[in-house]
């Protein structure tokens, strides 16, 4: 947590004229997986495999099962994508007017490969010299023209999906063009470079007002207890579960969750303590 007046310069909002995702330092996820659906069933959906032996064609995707997520961390884009994906085809032996139906079985389309390491799996429903003869040309045309299909989904996913997830930066072009315009607050001036040291310098933000706040809590556990853990070290770490430091005299400082709260012991008396 940064102590007021101390932030990271990539925080400060005026980088952005819509105050979003300065320098687009947090994570946003965009969800894809309806995207993806649509996207394969338009690249897969009537695809037609043909050559000397016969023709195919994918009729249906049985089955689409899985997920897919398009991530932006500090302007960098992540993908996450994981498909399951069972196709029917049909297909007729070239000077035959027997029709042969079989499926197309992709089990391992998802981030961690790429279109041409996927595993295409292909089967058809009856035998025969002809059968194994479409079953052969799935294996090798419908393969790599399926591959081909596949490696344009992600592509497309990289590319045209993420469109505007990275916003862009202060001085940076949008795409018409034309540079942003930034509205500056003319009571407020920023050094066109800016380095963390001097952040305490800069006249920006909002003044706070400060009161006095008085809390009084009762707690359930033996005094000594109590007081143990308001004037040890140690102790206060770990209810606070955050760097603590504890001088436990009249007149002693103690600053809690990191110097985010401060303060000083007026009094000490025995198991009673009073701040």
């Amino acid at each position: 947590m940064a102590k007021w007046g101390e932030g990271d310069p990539r925080w400060i909002v005026e980088e952005r004229p819509d105050a979003t995702n300065v320098n687009n330092w947090h994570w946003t996820e965009k969800n894809a997986s309806q995207w993806s659906k649509d996207k394969i069933e338009e690249l897969l959906h009537g695809l037609e495999i043909s050559d000397n032996i016969g023709s195919c064609i994918i009729t249906e995707i049985e089955k689409m099962e899985g997920e897919a997520s398009a991530n932006n961390r500090k302007a960098k884009l992540i993908f996450f994508f994981e498909w399951n994906l069972h196709l029917k085809w049909t297909g007729k032996v070239s000077g035959t007017t027997k029709g042969i139906e079989g499926t197309v079985i992709i089990p391992n389309l998802s981030d961690e490969n790429n279109a041409d390491e996927l595993d295409i799996n292909v089967t058809t429903s009856s035998t025969g010299p002809d059968a194994d003869a479409l079953k052969q040309m799935m294996r090798t045309v419908g393969a790599k023209l399926i591959k081909e299909q596949l490696a344009k989904y992600i592509k497309s996913l990289k590319e045209d999906f993420t469109q505007g997830m990275i916003l862009p930066k202060k001085d940076a072009e949008v795409n018409n063009g034309e540079p942003i315009k930034i509205v500056k607050d003319p009571g407020v001036k920023v050094p066109s470079s800016v380095s963390t040291p001097d952040m305490k310098q800069l006249q920006i933000g909002v003044k706070v007002e400060m009161k006095s706040y008085t809390c009084k809590q009762n707690f359930k556990c033996p005094p000594v207890e109590l007081y143990n853990v308001l004037t040890q070290p140690e102790l206060m770490r770990a209810f606070t579960c955050a760097p603590a430091q504890v001088n436990s005299s009249v007149g002693g400082r103690f600053s809690l969750f990191d110097g985010n709260i401060t303060g000083e012991f007026v009094e000490l008396v025995g198991y009673k303590i009073l701040l």
